[in-house]
């Protein structure tokens, strides 16, 4: 029980301390947002609060990383390669130059 209780303490201790860290080096030099997520990583832990807001914050972050660098799902990261090899090979019918002269 005494043991639980420690690990418990530590776990809070070192997690506050990289949150707390985490938000000073969003206005200072430093990686703030990644230490922001290691300490919630380790409270999450032990806390039900924290597992549910780090898991808030992956979720934002992969909707930001969509909307960001483009990254589609499989399915649809599929179904876009068929349709640009379509539009590729009409595009490129295209612009083709036409002769108006025959030649021989």
């Amino acid at each position: 029980m005494a043991l639980r209780h420690a690990r418990r303490v530590i776990v809070t201790v070192v997690g506050f301390t990289l949150l707390i860290g985490g938000v000073v080096m969003i206005v200072t030099p430093g990686p703030g947002l990644l230490v922001i997520i290691v300490g919630l990583t380790v409270l999450a832990a032990e806390f039900v609060w924290a597992r549910r807001l780090l898991k808030r914050v992956r979720q934002t972050g992969a909707q930001i990383g969509e909307t960001v660098f483009g990254r589609a799902k499989p399915e649809e990261a599929a179904r876009l390669k068929a349709g640009s090899t379509l539009a590729g090979d009409g595009a490129a019918a295209k612009t083709r130059p036409e002769s108006s002269t025959p030649q021989e």
